[in-house]
């Protein structure tokens, strides 16, 4: 039984007219009769007892009738739950964090958030701070972890999370490797390494001629584990922003040295947010948001000797 045949012969019922029927279903008068016979042939029953120009339904026309209702409508369900079952798309939570963060704390957000809803697809994606903006905007990311450089657009959010202290991190054959204060006046002199691919260097070379006011010479890498690495061999160092949940774990940089940066004669600080789209439609960023900021907050706390209780964002 073809499920056409079955619309057709609804159509006749409720026009009580194949002419009219005809027209509903945009066929012609002997399409439509054609079809009715087809499905009375195929169920052996006669549908319809027809009078000279016109017809009346038979019983068990009518008892097909109302069991075709019933499966038009479940088949109308059929239809609207298997799109949507082919169009579902698993829930995400996708974050992006600065290239140059030395720290697990996204991921260990990340992992309680996934214990606390299983469901949801969570995944970390690490960029500069340009590029991270530029991919929030496009809603490729639902949060990014940056510092604020004042180029935020007024429609997004943003949770204070920390500040941060500069360090300088040369290798160990480096010529101030013994200073505990430096400068650019003192490392004008030897390459400095920005963290970012091609696409991204001419906006961070900007951040650092124009905001930090630094002329020096400079290289390209592509990750802070590239940058380390390749510092033994060209002297160059790394400005690196060190998180207040630093830990002795991470002292030796894989045998670099750390000295504090200065500028003005004085630290140079940042402040990190958690940043989103106010009209973002994903609900799930705020509550990334807490349970990051929670753990950023307890790590502090600890490491200054402090108990006190979170009251979140």
């Amino acid at each position: 039984m073809l499920l056409n045949q079955m619309k057709y012969f609804i159509s006749v019922v409720n026009n009580n007219s194949f002419k009219e029927a005809a027209k509903e279903n945009n066929i012609s008068q002997s399409a439509i009769s054609q079809a009715i016979k087809s499905l009375e042939d195929e169920l052996g029953v006669k549908l319809f007892q027809r009078r000279n120009r016109g017809f009346t339904i038979t019983r068990g026309g009518k008892y097909f009738y109302e069991k075709s209702l019933l499966m038009e409508k479940e088949l109308s369900k059929l239809k609207k739950y298997t799109a949507k079952v082919a169009n579902y798309k698993k829930p995400t939570l996708s974050v992006g964090y600065e290239k140059t963060f030395y720290g697990k704390e996204i991921h260990e957000a990340l992992i309680k958030f996934s214990k606390i809803h299983p469901k949801i697809n969570v995944y970390g994606r690490a960029g500069n701070h340009k590029e991270l903006l530029e991919l929030l905007k496009k809603d490729e990311l639902d949060l990014i972890f940056t510092d604020d450089r004042g180029d935020l657009p007024e429609e997004y959010n943003k949770c204070f999370l920390c500040n941060t202290t500069c360090y300088a991190i040369v290798p160990e054959n480096f010529p101030f490797r013994r200073r505990k204060k430096i400068s650019f006046e003192d490392l004008r002199k030897y390459p400095c390494i920005i963290i970012a691919n091609r696409k991204q260097q001419v906006q961070e070379l900007g951040y650092y001629r124009f905001e930090l006011k630094y002329y020096g010479k400079f290289i390209f890498e592509d990750s802070i584990y590239d940058a380390i690495r390749s510092m033994s061999y060209d002297c160059s160092y790394l400005l690196l922003d060190l998180f207040p949940t630093y830990t002795k774990a991470q002292e030796n940089f894989e045998g670099m040295r750390k000295i504090l940066f200065i500028q003005n004669g004085k630290e140079l600080q940042k402040s990190y947010y958690v940043i989103w789209n106010k009209n973002s439609r994903n609900k799930n960023k705020k509550e990334y948001a807490k349970i990051l900021k929670s753990i950023f907050y307890m790590k502090v706390a600890q490491k200054i000797g402090i108990q006190d209780s979170y009251k979140g964002i």
